[in-house]
């Protein structure tokens, strides 16, 4: 296995790298970071942009979620019926991808709740029919769900109590009847207290 160095842990590395030129060691700099797309999107979003570029990006992706599972609907009610609950489990882990994006760069803890709360709300009404299927790729979608509300759970319970508030008061009650009418069974096998949701 190839070894993996830490300059942290080379002291003299470290110094000699410090003690570089400037105008060489912003050289450097700017090389490593064109060396990671995601390093890249958080600077400028640091640096670059503001509260009205965060709000653009919270809604852009909102929407892309809205479209993408209304444009892959009929494709996917249109396939075998073996493979429908597969590319519904690959759509909806693929949308959570872009979310898991959106909070990597952002590090905008409500607005990812937010977004998982809608891609949870908005692909269980959708696909509501294979969501329930008594099958295995059913079975493993219903636990793909309960997983994702184990996090939006821990993301909730960073939030400030006045977006507490506001997320329970907007969302609490379709999320109970989702939960109750659509994950009842896996929520009660995984001892999942959703309940904490509702800021009681």
């Amino acid at each position: 296995m190839k070894q993996k160095f830490n300059v942290n842990h080379i002291p003299a590395l470290k110094q000699e790298i410090l003690d570089l030129p400037e105008k060489e060691k912003n050289q450097l700099l700017i090389r490593l970071i064109n060396k990671d797309q995601v390093l890249i999107e958080q600077l400028l979003f640091r640096l670059l942009e503001d509260e009205f570029d965060l709000n653009k990006r919270f809604e852009d992706l909102k929407t892309e979620i809205e479209s993408t599972l209304n444009d892959n609907y009929k494709a996917i009610m249109n396939v075998k019926f073996n493979d429908k609950g597969r590319m519904y489990l690959r759509l909806i882990r693929g949308l959570s991808s872009k979310i898991n994006h959106f909070a990597k760069v952002t590090k905008d803890v409500n607005g990812e709740l937010r977004l998982r709360t809608f891609l949870l709300i908005e692909s269980t009404k959708k696909y509501n029919q294979l969501q329930k299927e008594d099958t295995v790729i059913g079975y493993k979608t219903r636990l793909y769900q309960v997983s994702k509300i184990k996090t939006m759970i821990s993301l909730f319970g960073k939030l400030h109590e006045d977006l507490k508030y506001d997320y329970s008061s907007e969302f609490y009650e379709i999320l109970e009847e989702i939960i109750v009418n659509n994950l009842g069974t896996e929520i009660n096998q995984s001892k999942l207290k959703y309940q904490i949701l509702s800021n009681d």
